[in-house]
Parts: C-alpha cells; sequence; structure tokens
C-alpha cells in the first residue's frame, strides 16, 4: 500500500515538473504582453533559417517588375484622399487606400464578367485569380499585382512604424500603373446586357 502512494506521489510530481515551465512562460507572457509587443513594434524585418524580408525588400521588388511592363499611356492622377499631405502623413494608410482602389478595381472588372460569383471571390488572392481567368491582364501586371499585394500585407499587418514616404510615394505611383493596366482589361471584358 505504502510503495502505491509513493508511486502516485512520484507521478504527480513529474506530471507537475513538466507543466511548471510551459505555465511559467504562458503566465510571464500574459503577465508582460504589452512590453512583448512594443519590443516586436521595433522589428525592422522577419528572419526564419536562412530567409530575411524586410519591407523595403519587398517594395523593390514590386519595383523590379513595373520596370518590365510598358509604360503607361495616361497614367491615373493620384486621387484626392491619396495626395502628398496623406502620403507623408499616414504612410501606411496611404498603401491602404492605394490597394483598396486596385481590389475594387479587381471586383468591378471580375464581376462584370462573373456577377454572381460571391463577394469573397472579387477581392484579395481570390480575385487576382479570377482575374487570371479572365486572361485580360498580361502575366507581368499579375506578377506586379502580387508583389504589391505583399507590400500592402507587410506594410497593414507589420508592426514595424518605420515606411517611409519615398516608400509610400513608390507604392502609390506602382499602384497607378496597375490601375491604368487594368483600366484597360476592364475594356477587353464583354459587356453582360
Amino acid at each position: 500500500m505504502e510503495s502505491e502512494t509513493i508511486g502516485w506521489l512520484v507521478f504527480i510530481e513529474r506530471v507537475v515538473g513538466h507543466i511548471a515551465w510551459p505555465a511559467a512562460i504562458l503566465a510571464s507572457g500574459i503577465l508582460f504582453k504589452s512590453q512583448i509587443v512594443r519590443a516586436l513594434g521595433r522589428l525592422k524585418s522577419i528572419r526564419h533559417k536562412d530567409t530575411e524580408v524586410t519591407f523595403s525588400d519587398l517594395l523593390d521588388e514590386a519595383s523590379q517588375e513595373a520596370a518590365l511592363l510598358p509604360a503607361p499611356t495616361n497614367p491615373p492622377e493620384l486621387p484626392v484622399l491619396l495626395e502628398q499631405k496623406l502620403i507623408s502623413d499616414f504612410p501606411h494608410l496611404a498603401i491602404s487606400e492605394a490597394w483598396r482602389r486596385i481590389e475594387n478595381r479587381i471586383a468591378m472588372i471580375v464581376s462584370s464578367e462573373w456577377p454572381r460569383l460571391p463577394e469573397r471571390e472579387f477581392h484579395g488572392m481570390a480575385g487576382i485569380k479570377n482575374l487570371q481567368r479572365l486572361e485580360v491582364v498580361e502575366s507581368g501586371v499579375l506578377r506586379l499585382l502580387n508583389d504589391l499585394r505583399r507590400v500592402r500585407n507587410e506594410a497593414v499587418h507589420s508592426w514595424d512604424g518605420d515606411i517611409t514616404e519615398g516608400q509610400a510615394q513608390e507604392f502609390v505611383a506602382l499602384a497607378a500603373r496597375v490601375e491604368s493596366e487594368l483600366e484597360k482589361a476592364k475594356q477587353k471584358v464583354p459587356k453582360i446586357d
């Protein structure tokens, strides 16, 4: 009987010993949450094994992709909302707004071909894939769209507050080129009566 009790005590001691470290880490994370979030907010890049990605790298990729496209014939003017004041004061917002305008154009094109698709099929990756299915946009534009989507995601979801005015200006200019290409693509989609 006594050996059974000792067996249970050893079992309980070992279970508690194995649970103590994860519980201590979890409690520390909860206790120091705001300090951890502030520290993560100062990150400038993300690294996993041999791969490191920064916001600048993503924007450079998009710029290189745009350089392969023909120059726009009629580049759209920056809308009032994206004037220099917004770009200089709120670069994250300027990037988000420029991407929203692109997504709205994609939604107009896709919905004109497939009006009965659910709304979620007009935006994000689904919208880009449906735009690709329509075959009204050059492959370089699709690659640039994906690059800009990645840059936009990094700008919106990153805790890094160091997006410069120049980077936002570059993104908005690239987005304007894509808008110009999407405007051309819209003319290729058959009208539904």
